[in-house]
C-alpha cells in the first residue's frame, strides 16, 4: 500500500461552482488587480488550458504573465 496511485479523476463541477471559481480570474479590473488560479485547478476543474483563460483575459484588454 505505499506505491503511488496514478489513477487520476477528472472531477465534473456544475456551472455555478465554475463561475464562482472563474471570478477570481474574471473580476481582474481597475478594482481587482489580480487574479490567480492554480494550473491543476484551471485544468482539473475547469476543464480549460492556461493559455485559453490568458486569451480571454487578452480580449478583455488584460494581460497576464503568460505569453500566448
Amino acid at each position: 500500500m505505499n506505491g503511488t496511485c496514478n489513477n487520476e479523476r477528472k472531477i465534473i463541477l456544475d456551472e455555478e461552482t465554475q463561475n464562482a471559481l472563474l471570478r477570481d480570474l474574471t473580476g481582474v479590473g481597475p478594482s481587482k488587480i489580480v487574479g490567480y488560479l492554480p494550473i491543476y485547478t484551471i485544468r482539473q476543474f475547469l476543464g480549460t488550458t492556461p493559455k485559453a483563460l490568458a486569451a480571454a483575459a487578452a480580449t478583455r484588454g488584460l494581460c497576464s504573465g503568460m505569453q500566448i
